[in-house]
């Protein structure tokens, strides 16, 4: 799956999980963070992800 597509995913749980619009802001912040270091020094673009 696409980082890109990970991180909106995990958007969506966080607000149907009803976090508030500050913890939100800082949420997105870090994954923006996140996914420059993955992308940047890792050259990470897409994630295995597992449903158990």
């Amino acid at each position: 799956m696409l980082l890109e597509d990970v991180i909106r995913e995990y958007d969506y749980h966080c607000l149907a999980k009803g976090f508030t619009k500050k913890t939100m802001i800082n949420k997105r912040q870090e994954l923006k963070q996140m996914k420059k270091f993955l992308l940047e020094k890792r050259g990470i673009t897409e994630l295995e992800v597992r449903v158990k």
